[in-house]
């Protein structure tokens, strides 16, 4: 605790089983700073191999029956139990190596560790990577990370001290220019993965559900738009019922050759992105939108409902509208299709990306956040991230 360089655990019970935003954010934030000297970073996961730098923890994994069993046994749910489990397990580790910060995502592991922090004599600054989001106040955390202007403001405006959080969007690891493929490279891509070589695809990513995602509402549109209609690929893991229900209605309203819904593993996805055309996010809400980073970073128009956070990725480079409306998905794909984009705004796309949410841009924030946390003195406005500051210049044009 007493060393100038700050000891940093990422923490994150899903890293190894789950693939969504807490857990791509903690893997790729451990991968771009952990080489770092500016720091001694540690990174604690739900599953995986262990090496001198990584550890993995043994959970009940929300995902399992046990966990279920024992949620409902004590009017929780299984992932609240994975949490419980994993802190059980941290906390040996927390006695023993005494981080100066323990940076998290997962609320409710960070609750469980505010409680046994209280109760012990350990140190340990928590530091809360507000992707959900969670709204103020945040009398239990030392700092915030706040991934997006609207949450910062929003916690500005609850009364929540500018020293005590952090404006930096989430980092991604972007794709080269060249991950950016011609037609002829697309029409070969396609025929390997079985997928229509002379349609337009739709892609949409995420949670094959009604309520977040509204990927009912996706098929609706795409049914709606003239023929010949895009093909629709959903990729993303099932929400049990929700998903059937969904896929029936695709099968009603596409026909089972309009469509496809498929899971593959993170590794695999980035070739879904290079033979995709556009790119649809349906949800009226989204804590930060990394979907929409990954398909900008691979050049594809992207459609979004029109808030604040979507608006704050895309810029003008994206298409906004009210996706609460009937039709109005759909009015935004005959938009695309009717600019032609070539690859040179593509690849544009990808470079705009590059500038503003890549690791190699945003890991000198990161590394002042975490030193300053460290040290007591909280955030500096001078150091807080600024498109400005990384180069961004917008120039993809609708």
């Amino acid at each position: 605790m007493n060393s100038e360089i700050p000891k940093v655990f990422f923490v994150c019970p899903g890293i190894g089983h789950i693939h969504r935003g807490y857990e791509t954010f903690t893997r790729q934030c451990f991968d771009a700073l952990s080489s770092k000297t500016q720091i001694r970073a540690r990174l604690f996961k739900g599953a995986g191999a262990n090496d001198q730098l990584e550890t993995a923890i043994p959970i009940l994994r929300r995902t399992r029956l046990i966990a279920r069993l024992a949620g409902r046994a004590v009017l929780r749910n299984g992932y609240d139990i994975e949490q419980f489990s994993f802190a059980i397990g941290l906390i040996p580790f927390l006695r023993r190596e005494q981080p100066d910060i323990v940076f998290f995502s997962d609320r409710e592991l960070g609750l469980l560790l505010w409680q046994w922090r209280k109760r012990s004599s350990a140190k340990f600054k928590l530091l809360f990577s507000n992707g959900s989001p969670a709204p103020p106040p945040f009398d239990r955390w030392d700092h915030v990370h706040q991934v997006s202007p609207e949450h910062y403001q929003t916690a500005l405006s609850a009364g929540v001290k500018p020293e005590m959080q952090s404006l930096i969007p989430y980092g991604y690891e972007v794709p080269k220019p060249d991950a950016i493929l011609t037609p002829e490279e697309k029409r070969v891509l396609r025929a390997q993965l079985g997928l229509p070589a002379n349609r337009i695809i739709a892609l949409s990513v995420g949670a094959i559900s009604t309520a977040h995602k509204r990927m009912d509402y996706v098929v609706r549109e795409i049914s709606s738009v003239p023929s010949p209609r895009p093909f629709l690929l959903l990729m993303g893991q099932s929400a049990g019922s929700d998903t059937q229900k969904i896929l029936a209605l695709a099968d009603t309203l596409l026909g089972q050759d309009g469509y496809r819904f498929m899971s593959v593993p993170p590794e695999k996805i980035g070739d879904y992105y290079k033979v995709a055309d556009l790119f649809v996010l349906a949800s009226l809400k989204e804590g930060f939108g990394r979907v929409l980073l990954e398909a900008m970073s691979f050049g594809l128009p992207c459609i979004a409902h029109d808030h604040a956070t979507a608006g704050y990725i895309l810029g003008k480079d994206g298409y906004l509208a009210d996706l609460r409306e009937k039709g109005t998905l759909a009015a935004s794909i005959h938009q695309i299709l009717k600019n032609k984009e070539d690859l040179g705004i593509r690849i544009a796309r990808n470079r705009e990306i590059e500038n503003r949410f890549s690791w190699n841009s945003l890991s000198p924030y990161y590394l002042d956040m975490l030193c300053r946390v460290a040290s007591g003195k909280g955030t500096n406005p001078n150091s807080l991230y600024s498109e400005e500051r990384v180069g961004l210049t917008s120039s993809v044009a609708n």
